[in-house]
């Protein structure tokens, strides 16, 4: 997972090492440069992509964009820049505000979640707008560019932040990565997810394999339920992964968390 800031002096080591980039799009170019606060940065964004696509023309690049309060009357704009960044796909998602994940020990403050997420007044706009994005951008939902379907899309986003405005039930989650993937931190540390606390580091233990096949790491995959769990319930970004299965071997996990 790439800003794409630095992508285009690191493309030659992510061909040759990773099966895939996933680059944050924020939005078209001036609203992407925007949320970014760095000029250009959909410039650099577009160097990246080309550069990793000049080392391998057939390397796959996935876009994700975080919807909220800065973008969401861009949608249909987000993937037209997506088609001229020549992107294999494009998945949009909630904005987590909520969680201490992406380096916010303590969380956000209250009138930070409220700059960025979508408040109740919002949501009229958001349901024109994706009726707006079914109706004009069909080919790339049958293309597949889009990769959720259309009913799928407004449950991620209209229904995620209607229940965050108190008007419903958080959709409902379907995710098996604590089980069939980690995510490792740039210290070692280890976590089922994104969301989820640490179980464990790789420098103490000696290896990932040993991290994931920890007393605490079993306990907590062994207690987890995703249906009920609040941190679960609340996720933004749910992740399947077909080739595991939910009893997956320590083995098995290192080898998905490896990539």
């Amino acid at each position: 997972m790439s800003t794409g800031i630095t992508l285009a002096r690191h493309a030659e080591a992510a061909v040759r090492h990773c099966g895939l980039v996933v680059v944050s799009l924020d939005g078209p170019p001036q609203v992407h440069d925007a949320v970014r606060r760095i000029p250009n940065a959909h410039r650099k964004l577009a160097e990246g992509v080309a550069e990793l696509r000049r080392h391998r023309p057939s390397f796959p690049v996935f876009g994700r964009c975080a919807v909220h309060r800065l973008n969401f009357r861009h949608l249909r704009e987000t993937v037209e820049f997506s088609r001229q960044l020549e992107l294999t796909r494009l998945s949009f998602l909630a904005t987590d505000v909520t969680s201490e994940a992406f380096n916010r020990p303590s969380g956000w403050a209250a009138d930070r979640q409220e700059a960025i997420a979508l408040a109740s007044d919002d949501l009229p706009e958001l349901e024109e707008e994706l009726d707006r994005l079914e109706a004009e951008c069909r080919a790339d939902f049958e293309s597949g560019l889009i990769m959720d379907p259309p009913q799928a899309l407004r449950t991620k986003l209209l229904g995620f932040y209607r229940a965050h405005n108190g008007l419903g039930e958080f959709p409902p989650v379907r995710c098996n990565a604590p089980w069939a993937s980690a995510v490792v931190e740039v210290d070692g540390t280890v976590r089922p997810c994104f969301f989820h606390e640490p179980y464990g580091n790789v420098h103490e233990a000696g290896s990932l394999e040993a991290v994931l096949a920890s007393p605490k790491a079993v306990a907590f995959r062994r207690e987890l339920d995703v249906r009920t769990n609040p941190i679960c319930r609340r996720c933004v970004c749910p992740q399947t992964y077909p080739r595991h299965s939910e009893t997956a071997t320590p083995s098995s996990l290192a080898a998905a968390a490896a990539g």
